[in-house]
């Protein structure tokens, strides 16, 4: 309503030094206009900040907690197919085995068969999230829409996650006792 004075009434005051002392400037400042007016509250633009993005942060929080949990589904689940495939290929490995295949071979073969895998998902992964990440441009917050360290960042989480998932897999495969891989039916 045109002539009512603001509700909330607030300035920003750039200061050196302490924050009490400038509380206690403002308070004599104000006091000298107008000894009515009430007491100067005053806060940190950190504290303000903290106090309007508050939504936002929590926001943030859960995404991330999200993604963690997804990292971790996605990484046992990767684990699950490689162990699967692991064992159906048992007496592959025990004939490689046999015949003069190292360890260290047949687990950079298992590894080797699971990025296979992961590549055409980090490529599908990638065009996906550039897509997405135009749509949600005004969400982001000190990053472009096409950072690149982020996404080098991101997509090296994710290669190595399918390398450690796989790394067991790997090993239980180079392990395998030759004799009975080439009994097995």
């Amino acid at each position: 309503m045109p002539g009512n004075p603001p509700v909330d009434p607030s300035f920003v005051i750039r200061h050196r030094g302490t924050v009490e002392a400038v509380t206690l400037l403002a308070s004599r400042a104000v006091a000298e206009i107008d000894a009515g007016l009430p007491r100067v509250s005053v806060s940190t633009m950190k504290a303000q900040l903290a106090i309007v993005t508050e939504l936002e942060t929590l926001i943030v929080k859960l995404l991330v907690c999200f993604a963690v949990l997804s990292l971790v589904i996605a990484a046992l689940g990767h684990y699950a197919v490689a162990m699967f495939n692991m064992r159906r290929r048992t007496r592959e490995f025990g004939v490689r085995m046999a015949l003069g295949a190292s360890s260290q071979r047949i687990q950079v073969a298992v590894v080797r068969e699971a990025l296979v895998h992961t590549v055409p998902g980090l490529m599908i992964g990638f065009a996906l999230s550039a897509a997405v990440a135009v749509t949600v441009k005004s969400l982001l917050f000190g990053v472009t829409p096409a950072d690149p360290i982020t996404y080098a960042g991101v997509l090296a989480l994710l290669a190595l996650t399918s390398i450690i998932a796989s790394y067991l897999p790997a090993r239980r495969a180079s392990s395998v006792n030759v004799v009975d891989a080439l009994r097995q039916e």
